[in-house]
């Protein structure tokens, strides 16, 4: 049974009981005065009338609506709408004589404001957090000066490209670059012209690679560049761009030009398949940067799949071109000899013919 229904039956109980208890106990007396029973009959039953109209329509006009704006509330608390709650009418009376279901109601009124107080807290404290997680992830994995990926950041992703790179059967390329004669530009402009240096490094590395590969600064004024999926061919042209793109570049200092700023590269690609650890993939760009920097700077040096040893660009040029070459050559000879073959086949064919 409802809480309605057991008011209902409290209030028929209480109003019919007395009546009830009365009519059997002097039933005897009112027999004898048919009148008079007739009368009291009539009373009871409209006492009973009147308790069932007490219970049915009273009830719900005493305690109903507390009772229907209470469950309300509660439905919204459980489905989290504490935003859309109605206020409560003079929820601050606290008189003695006030009515124990408004109290109830006031009271509750006051619990889920609590709760919504807390949980605006706690939105607000999660998007402080987000907002600290995010900033300490740049701080840990982002060089503060250029704004590229640190040496650690550098370091994870290469870990992640090298397997997938093997995976995939695809080219991974690296460019390391150094700064040439980094010294002489702090000698020359202090450590701040020299910070400006590295910032417009920064800048001009962050324009030159698209979105899926990575520029980084990995200490002073070294930096490296992922190519994922980029062969050695375009890993050599992307190079020279940025070569050409330091030489040309106008950097200032408190309206000073920096003059003769260069760049010395080396590259190492992995080819399509090629299995290879980080460490002996950046010896191989490392080899080739100092070589590039042995050889006169403000050029770019590749280092050799077969010898491992670094040579020019040019150089590493004429040997793609020479193999292309012989590749054509064996490609030329394997055609003329498959159609030797075939023509020795027909002429024997047609002479059992």
């Amino acid at each position: 049974m409802t809480g309605r229904g057991k008011l209902r039956l409290l209030c028929l109980t209480t109003g019919l009981g007395p009546l009830l208890l009365f009519y059997f106990l002097a039933g005897g007396v009112l027999r004898e005065h048919r009148q008079l029973e007739a009368t009291f009959s009539l009373a009871l039953a409209a006492a009973c009338l009147l308790a069932f109209l007490a219970a049915s329509v009273g009830v719900p006009w005493l305690w109903g609506r507390a009772l229907t704006r209470i469950h309300a509330w509660c439905e919204h608390v459980k489905k989290g709408e504490l935003a859309d709650l109605p206020v409560l009418p003079n929820e601050m009376a606290d008189a003695a004589d006030e009515d124990d279901l408004l109290r109830l109601s006031r009271d509750l009124q006051w619990m889920i404001r609590r709760i919504r107080l807390r949980e605006q807290e706690l939105n607000r404290r999660t998007v402080d957090l987000e907002e600290a997680y995010r900033r300490m992830r740049e701080l840990a994995l982002v060089d503060p000066l250029t704004g590229l990926s640190n040496r650690r950041h550098f370091f994870e992703h290469l870990q992640v490209e090298l397997p997938v790179a093997k995976d995939c059967s695809r080219p991974l390329s690296l460019l390391m670059l150094d700064i040439d004669y980094f010294k002489k530009i702090n000698d020359t402009y202090g450590h701040p012209g020299g910070d400006c240096v590295l910032q417009g490094m920064g800048k001009l590395l962050a324009e030159a690679v698209s979105p899926r590969e990575m520029a980084a600064r990995i200490g002073g004024e070294e930096f490296a560049v992922i190519l994922p999926g980029v062969s050695a061919e375009e890993a050599a042209r992307k190079a020279l761009e940025i070569l050409q793109k330091v030489s040309r570049h106008c950097f200032l200092y408190q309206g000073v030009r920096i003059e003769g700023v260069t760049v010395s590269i080396g590259l190492h690609t992995l080819q399509k398949g090629e299995e290879c650890q980080a460490d002996p993939f950046l010896l191989g760009a490392d080899k080739a940067l100092y070589q590039a920097k042995r050889e006169g700077r403000n050029c770019v040096y590749c280092c050799a799949r077969a010898s491992g040893v670094p040579v020019s660009l040019e150089e590493w040029q004429k040997r793609k071109e020479k193999q292309s070459e012989r590749e054509e050559l064996w490609e030329t000879e394997r055609f003329s000899q498959g159609v030797a073959r075939r023509c020795c086949r027909d002429r024997q064919v047609g002479g059992r013919n």
